[in-house]
């Protein structure tokens, strides 16, 4: 079958009239569980499993995860998860990021104002690990430890 050049061209600019720009699942915070529960679903029945939930644990790492492969990475790590589920609810040991969970630096982004109660937040969320907490920060780890003692975070 020959399609004429002509044809092909005035198709391509009728379909380029609708492009749709949709921003990063990193930027969907609140579409992340959404998309995750869907593809849970979808995996149940696939694989005949009976995963009811990700725990709040899961939840919270799923939602700070930077998703760089945005939903399809989405879908293999719910895949994985219902995959290595032993039991009705999926923690955090069945999520199998393929890139480091470094995403959370989105919401602690530091501003002057409210410098040290970020900090605060970013060292709690990390459980101490003072470099993940710099990582969320998107600062060094030397930064953080100058800032820490700026502030008496000790």
């Amino acid at each position: 079958m020959v399609i004429e050049g002509s044809f092909l061209s005035a198709l391509f600019y009728k379909i380029k009239e609708f492009t749709i720009a949709l921003p990063p699942l990193r930027d969907c915070q609140d579409d992340i569980m959404l998309l995750a529960d869907f593809y849970l679903r979808h995996y149940n029945q696939e694989f005949h499993k009976q995963v009811k939930r990700f725990d709040a644990s899961a939840q919270k790492e799923m939602r700070v995860h930077s998703w760089s492969g945005n939903i399809r990475e989405l879908k293999h790590v719910v895949r994985v998860a219902v995959l290595k589920s032993r039991g009705e609810i999926i923690t955090p040991k069945e999520l199998d990021f393929d890139t480091p969970n470094t995403g959370a630096h989105i919401q602690f982004k530091l501003k002057i104002d409210d410098e040290k109660s970020k900090i605060t937040s970013a060292i709690v969320h990390a459980n101490g690990n003072l470099t993940q907490a710099a990582n969320l920060l998107g600062i060094s780890l030397r930064t953080l430890l100058v800032k820490r003692k700026k502030y008496g975070l000790m």
